[in-house]
């Protein structure tokens, strides 16, 4: 074990923590981030020479897709691949989804950028906190990842402006009703080039198994290249295990380097925390179980799913194919569509396969995929679960019954197959959610929040909070942009108080 400091330890490179890494990098300060995930070998990564990389499950490496499984019982954990791309926690009534990997949820996103449905979201959550305050972070963060209408919808293959509008089953949508893309759609479809990423080609290799040439906006090419030969280092496969707050004000951050199987320690004056909703409450109950932190009496409480629900939808013979165009389509509206929730559309991904699996059962697989689609709607479930730490695991517990969004998304689905004649297949009793958040929720003082207006934690001076664990309320929709510019603005107020 050795010590390394830095100005700022960043954990986690997510949005989160790759936009937290750029802003502080960007004022002069020399800044460590630490990711348990590996680098994966995008186009922009090899070309910045990093060799070590690692090929996401998209490139035939089926072995790539599940990292860990975990439970509240049982075995504590499943490791499958430390390099592995997805991580699974099932929890009483719930089951998460979370990518590990150099760039976080990124590789796995929907590549739309929403704001919360609520133009009060931010008002009077914490002192200091409002719709204007965020404002110009959101303003700059959606610029940053490229986010764009594209000027000729209607020549996306699947694109919902101009797709499905003419079947009888959904309502026509404008593209101003269209949630942003942060995608590279061609130039002959209203996309522009840039000068890091390459454009997709809008035939399926851009999809939630990742995006090899880095036509959406992958994070780490966006935040993180820029600065690796300025001011930023990065460790990938550095698993955090806890941080403690020294005598000195310092903090003392204990990760395990999976390149070496070695621990290490790093320190310096202030920690971003970023590592994701459930690795986030993880680090700091089993931070505050080795007394390395001041109480946090709300910790675990308030953790909600985003009123997440996924079905699986064959809308019949003779139907377009679902891996083409972008890998979500953009958001439907069924007739008669109650409010208050999003629902968007998108292809399946095709399982990677070993190179042994003979040809024309690789062609089954493909053909299966593209007659399907996948449905996903979001709204704002109560957020009433909670997120306890016994043994070293985490417990979850949700009641989507206690939510009556869901109630509203099954009687869409129900309505949806009728209209159509085809069965839409999906969860009634456990939510499926790759939004999982709250848990560390801002609040307005300690005994109603783990995080203030600035998103420094009650009772630990210089640690700070930037995932979705500290949203106050579910967004409603897709919450990747909520989360950057939640960072953008604490690292702002983190350099002011510098």
């Amino acid at each position: 074990m050795h010590s390394t400091t830095a100005d700022v330890i960043v954990i986690g490179s997510g949005f989160g923590g790759a936009v937290a890494a750029d802003r502080l990098v960007r004022a002069g300060l020399k800044v460590r981030l630490l990711e348990r995930g590996p680098w994966r070998r995008t186009a922009p990564v090899l070309a910045k020479g990093l060799r070590r990389a690692v090929p996401l499950p998209v490139q035939n490496r089926p072995g790539l897709i599940v990292r860990n499984l975990r439970s509240g019982s049982g075995p504590k954990e499943i490791c499958l691949n430390r390099r592995g791309l997805l991580e699974f926690h099932a929890g009483n009534g719930v089951k998460t989804l979370t990518s590990s990997s150099v760039g976080g949820g990124s590789h796995v996103w929907a590549a739309l950028l929403a704001r919360p449905d609520s133009p009060d979201y931010w008002n009077g959550r914490a002192e200091g906190l409002s719709a204007s305050v965020l404002a110009p972070h959101y303003a700059r963060t959606e610029s940053e990842l490229d986010a764009v209408r594209p000027s000729n919808p209607e020549s996306i293959p699947n694109h919902t402006s101009h797709a499905w509008g003419a079947s009888g089953w959904f309502e026509s949508l404008n593209e101003s009703d269209q949630y942003p893309f942060a995608f590279l759609f061609p130039e002959q479809h209203g996309g522009r080039q840039s000068t890091d990423r390459e454009l997709s080609e809008l035939n399926g290799e851009d999809g939630l198994f990742g995006s090899p040439r880095a036509a959406k906006a992958n994070v780490e090419v966006v935040y993180l290249l820029p600065h690796l030969d300025a001011g930023l280092t990065v460790h990938d496969m550095h698993e955090v295990r806890t941080l403690s707050r020294l005598r000195s004000g310092v903090y003392e951050v204990i990760a395990k380097d999976h390149h070496t199987g070695r621990v290490q320690n790093f320190q310096a004056p202030r920690v971003v925390l970023a590592a994701g909703t459930m690795n986030s409450i993880k680090i700091l109950f089993a931070s505050q179980e080795v007394q390395g932190l001041s109480p946090i009496e709300q910790l675990g409480k308030g953790f909600g799913t985003n009123g997440d629900c996924m079905g699986v939808w064959i809308p019949g013979a003779g139907h377009r194919n679902s891996r083409q165009g972008s890998p979500i389509h953009g958001r439907l509206k069924v007739h008669d569509h109650p409010e208050g929730i999003s629902l968007i559309i998108g292809g399946m991904d095709v399982l990677p396969t070993p190179g042994w699996m003979p040809e024309h059962i690789k062609g089954w697989l493909a053909d299966m995929a593209n007659q399907r689609f996948q449905l996903i709607a979001m709204g704002v479930d109560r957020a009433q679960g909670s997120v306890s730490f016994s043994k070293g695991r985490l417990r979850l517990d949700y009641d989507l019954n206690d939510s009556a969004v869901y109630q509203a998304i099954f009687s869409l689905f129900e309505r949806l197959s009728s209209h159509t004649g085809t069965k839409l297949k999906f969860d009634r009793k456990t939510a499926m959610t790759v939004h999982a958040m709250g848990g560390c929720r801002i609040g307005p003082s300690p005994d109603e929040g783990v995080v203030d207006g600035e998103g420094q934690v009650y009772g630990n001076a210089g640690l700070y909070v930037v995932d979705a664990s500290v949203l106050p309320a579910p967004t409603g929709g897709p919450p990747s942009l909520t989360i950057a510019a939640w960072s953008s603005h604490v690292t702002s107020s983190l350099l002011k108080n510098i």
